[in-house]
């Protein structure tokens, strides 16, 4: 659990600190957002059994993702 905490604290501030930059071109957030999200997919694929121990997620979601 303490290592999936840690994803989410490194996620989080990458998040934080990407909608706070003033990038010149718009289109550079929504590809930081991107990036973002198809982390946290991959790390879910790799070890999400604590997501799912805790409940967070429903059973059968692993199929949707």
């Amino acid at each position: 659990m303490t290592v999936a905490h840690v994803r989410y604290l490194q996620f989080s501030l990458f998040r934080t600190e990407c909608q706070r930059a003033n990038f010149r071109d718009a289109r550079i957030s929504q590809l930081l957002e991107l990036v973002g999200r198809v982390y946290c997919l991959e790390q879910l694929l790799e070890d999400g059994a604590s997501v799912y121990d805790t409940g967070f997620l429903a059973p059968g979601t692993y199929r949707t993702m």
